[in-house]
């Protein structure tokens, strides 16, 4: 399921490249983001849709828009609310990024950091992500605990003063990435929960889960009182392998 930007049989109606039918083409895109894409959401099948629904379960769809010279590409999020059935909004890439983060989906990728000292890039190939979500409930008040870790490589090294085989530069590098991430979740929550109000990342599922009885005191107007749930996030970097070997240069070089 795709929701489109403007009219679907707009889309359907575009000239196929190379001999691809456009049906067919945005089969292939939604498929691919599934697995290697962070930037869009992910994709959703006529059953999860109509499980949504019946549930009142706010939810992402991937959003198609046509670029110049008539092609097509996935880019950010419509948000649907569950409740009132209809999109409340969009989301842009940067802010996809950051729920899928939360939500520990999509496999592959790169996140540039930067380096407080020098200011310079630091670019982060995503091998793996987990998401921890913790629900503490206290009287009536709940809140979430979010732990996110991943494991990947620097991509490139860019911070030509530094050694990227030291622990320190290391250690420099994972907090860099996990500012960026941290920045990232918190763009996309500030824009679900707080302007659309709408939980689109499962903290309901948990709250069901680990507190039933809270729960049921609050599932019929959940969406609002997400709203003002506290969220905390906990981001943590491993970074265990090297793309470009890393050196010390001498500033007269």
């Amino acid at each position: 399921m795709i929701i489109a930007n403007g009219k679907a049989k707009d889309m359907l109606e575009i000239e196929p490249t190379k001999d691809q039918i456009p049906a067919l083409k945005f089969l292939a895109l939604s498929e691919n983001v599934g697995e290697k894409m962070l930037r869009a959401a992910q994709p959703l099948t006529v059953g999860d849709l109509s499980e949504k629904l019946s549930a009142e379960s706010s939810f992402l769809m991937q959003y198609l828009v046509a670029t110049e010279g008539e092609e097509t590409r996935l880019t950010g999020a419509a948000v649907i609310s569950g409740k009132e059935k209809k999109i409340v909004g969009l989301l842009n890439k940067e802010e996809v990024t950051g729920l899928n983060w939360l939500l520990g989906e999509g496999i592959g990728g790169v996140i540039e950091g930067i380096d407080k000292e020098t200011g310079e890039s630091i670019l982060y190939e995503i091998a793996d992500i987990k998401s921890k979500i913790k629900t503490k409930v206290e009287k009536d008040d709940i809140s979430f605990n979010v732990t996110v870790e991943s494991e990947g490589r620097l991509s490139e090294d860019w911070v030509l003063y530094s050694d990227a085989f030291k622990n320190e530069f290391l250690n420099k590098a994972e907090k860099a990435i996990e500012n960026e991430v941290n920045h990232l979740i918190k763009k996309g929550l500030e824009k679900t929960q707080k302007e659309f109000h709408v939980d689109v990342t499962g903290f309901r599922e948990q709250l069901r889960i680990q507190y039933p009885k809270e729960w049921e005191k609050v599932k019929e107007n959940w969406d609002e009182r997400f709203s003002e749930v506290p969220i905390n996030i906990k981001v943590k970097i491993n970074i265990r392998q090297f793309q470009t070997q890393g050196r010390k240069i001498d500033k007269k070089e």
